[in-house]
Formats: structure tokens, C-alpha cells, sequence
């Protein structure tokens, strides 16, 4: 499978998926997420983390926990739950962990994500390159509604400087920042997780990647009737990759 063929999916309406499908796909996954133990899925991530880009990730993982930074965005965190008064209000602890882990491991110096909502990943992003000693972070975004908290609500302000936020549907901002950027070292997929759209993110990602640049995603689960873009995506141009619990981490092969 080329990557031809894989764009040609990306507008295969059988790979679509209505709202009563994802709402059975929703529960399916999520059945899936509860059986996962997360020690052992940490210790996949290190491992492989650790293989990869010949560091102690097990290290990286002891300075997350015991930095101030995690106090300070658990505080934030906190805030923003009472505010809006729900359970969760953004991504898990644990996946806001690996993507760190990921950064301190691949010292990407040019970042691109999409999908912010409230900055969880982005406050994760941007606390890493720090400690890398350099970095950029790129994200996009819908407009935020009336009301709503800003994108950068979990992000503390002493690490803003060094994100953009570009505003607009990726269908029509993506190939600009790509175009704007040159060539990136890490994009992350967290925005509409439908198989047409996320392979299509893939693919314009895997164009603006350097060799050996890594590609990340959440909600890369597969249910056993709808296929997940990520793997069939990795697989089909021979990405390293691994899956842990629902965050999929992808190095581009340097002969791509």
C-alpha cells in the first residue's frame, strides 16, 4: 500500500462513520481503555522510547513527576474543572504523560498539533521543549465560542512564548503552516478522529516531516468494525510505531 492509495481512502465514504456508529464505537473503546493496565502500558512507552532515541525515558518520566510544572498545571487543571463543572475536562493525566516522555525522547526543534481545546497537550508540549533547551510549537484550531476558556487555559503563561496558535479548520490552515514551516520533527493528531479525516492529517504530515520525524496521535483505539487511521497508516509506510493505551507514537523512516 503507497501513499497514493492511502489518500484515495481518505475520501472512501465506506471508511465514514455516522453518529449511532460512533457512539457504539465510543463505549467500544472505552471498554477497551478499562482493561488496559497503565503500568504496563507506561513501561511500554519507555521501552520504546528509550530504544528509539537512546535515552533513560524511565529518567524523563521521575523529572515529569516530581517537577514543579505538574504541580502547577494540576492546580490550573483543577481550577478549570470547577469552572466548567465536568468530571474531565481535557485529556488524560496518562496520555499528557507519554506525549511528554515523547518530547524529551525525540528533542523535536519544530512541533505542529492539532486539536487544542484547552491546552493540556500544548502545556505538556511546551514544558518539554523547555527542558529540551529550545522549540517551537505550532497549533491549530477551531475558533473558540462565546465563553469558552481560551486555548491556552492550561498552559502557564511563562511558557507561552513559544507557541503559535493558528485558528481555522486544518482542511484550509494545515498546508499553509506546513508550507510556512519548511519541514517539522514532530506533528500530533488530536483533532476530528474520523478515519477519513485523521489519515488525511497523516498524510500531509508524513510530507512535512524530516527522516526519522515522529508523528503522534490520540484516539488511535481500532473497534472491531471501524478501522483506525493510525495503524493502517503506519503500517502501510513502515513507521516504527507502538500504541499505548490510546496515544500512538510513529518515527518516520529516514529512507521515505
Amino acid at each position: 500500500m503507497n501513499y497514493r492509495l492511502l489518500m484515495r481512502m481518505v475520501c472512501d465514504p465506506r471508511f465514514g462513520i455516522n453518529r449511532f456508529d460512533s457512539y457504539l464505537f465510543a463505549r467500544e473503546v472505552a471498554k477497551q481503555k478499562k482493561a488496559l493496565d497503565l503500568e504496563t502500558e507506561r513501561q511500554r512507552s519507555i521501552r520504546f522510547l528509550s530504544h528509539h532515541f537512546d535515552c533513560d525515558a524511565a529518567a524523563y518520566l521521575e523529572e515529569y513527576k516530581t517537577s514543579q510544572f505538574l504541580k502547577e498545571y494540576d492546580e490550573t487543571n483543577a481550577a478549570l474543572l470547577k469552572q466548567l463543572g465536568h468530571l474531565r475536562a481535557t485529556s488524560s493525566r496518562f496520555d499528557c504523560e507519554t506525549l511528554y516522555l515523547t518530547v524529551r525522547a525525540a528533542k523535536p526543534q519544530v512541533v505542529v498539533e492539532t486539536g487544542v481545546l484547552y491546552g493540556a497537550f500544548s502545556a505538556h508540549f511546551l514544558e518539554a521543549l523547555e527542558r529540551n533547551g529550545g522549540g517551537q510549537l505550532i497549533c491549530l484550531d477551531l475558533p473558540s465560542p462565546p465563553g469558552r476558556p481560551p486555548q491556552d487555559a492550561l498552559v502557564p503563561p511563562r511558557l507561552r512564548g513559544r507557541s503559535k496558535l493558528v485558528l481555522g479548520d486544518t482542511k484550509d490552515t494545515l498546508a499553509d503552516v506546513f508550507k510556512e514551516a519548511g519541514s517539522i520533527d514532530l506533528f500530533n493528531h488530536d483533532s476530528l478522529h474520523t478515519f477519513p479525516h485523521m489519515m488525511w492529517e497523516y498524510l500531509m504530515a508524513h510530507r512535512a516531516l524530516k527522516p526519522g520525524g515522529v508523528l503522534t496521535s490520540h484516539d488511535v483505539l481500532a473497534g472491531r468494525f471501524h478501522p483506525n487511521a493510525f495503524p493502517t497508516f503506519t503500517d502501510a509506510l513502515g513507521y516504527r510505531h507502538t500504541i499505548v493505551r490510546n496515544y500512538g507514537i510513529a518515527i518516520k523512516p529516514s529512507d521515505v
